[in-house]
């Protein structure tokens, strides 16, 4: 067992579970418990707690299924899809209705998503100015650290004034459509939306541009991805 499985591996799950438990009381308090019912209020403190509980109860079962993986990214990001499940489940116990649910697992996945990114932007800036030179280098160690071989498989085509990268395999695609239709709905309506808007905020004047033309979770060959500082 390398320092990786010993001792980073293990840091990234604290990371990543303080990061979800985090995200709950920062995005749900105050959201609407049915945005087609005023009457049913609003998420309080009482509700954060609980639902808190009820994601690591059905964290728990899930991790004992996950599939195996040779990298610590593709490790990492499979853990965090099964965190994303989990916070579904909690929702649509507790009354949520499902398309609800969604959107709202999709804005907690979001606060979190945002914020790991902050740091290497901030890093980033230190000494690259061209936005789109900032954007590569991000892309590029998210990629090498985040997105790895053999798990993840793709390609990364050489074309100028766009950071471009073609995924013919992406685990966590995988983990949710083995589970079925409805897993493989919410991974698509929250994973699959986020490179928007982060590619957005990623450059300084917040003018980025993402382009998909295909999608995985569409059932296309390739997620075609490109990435734009305009």
């Amino acid at each position: 067992m390398n320092y990786r499985q010993r001792i980073l591996e293990p840091l990234l799950e604290l990371v990543d579970t303080f990061s979800s438990r985090n995200a709950l009381a920062h995005v749900l308090k105050g959201r609407s418990r049915d945005v087609d019912d005023f009457k049913k209020g609003r998420f309080n403190s009482r509700d954060i707690e609980l639902l808190k509980t009820s994601v690591l109860e059905k964290l728990e079962p899930l991790l004992e299924k996950l599939p195996e993986h040779r990298d610590l990214g593709s490790r990492r990001m499979v853990r965090l899809a099964a965190v994303t499940l989990a916070t579904y489940q909690a929702l649509l116990e507790s009354g949520v209705e499902k398309n609800y649910a969604v959107s709202l697992t999709s804005d907690l996945i979001w606060h979190t998503y945002e914020k790991q990114f902050a740091p290497m932007v901030r890093i980033a800036g230190l000494f690259i100015k061209n936005e789109q030179d900032k954007l590569n280098w991000v892309m590029k160690t998210l990629t090498k650290y985040g997105t790895p071989k053999p798990g993840y498989e793709f390609t990364t085509p050489d074309i100028p004034g766009t950071f471009a990268i073609d995924y013919t395999r992406c685990p966590v695609n995988d983990y949710f459509k083995q589970l079925g239709k409805e897993e493989h709905h919410l991974f698509r309506n929250s994973w699959c939306t986020l490179d928007y808007p982060l590619c957005e905020v990623l450059p300084s004047h917040n003018r980025g541009r993402y382009e998909r033309k295909r999608t995985l979770s569409d059932g296309d060959e390739m997620c075609e991805m490109r990435w734009y500082a305009e």
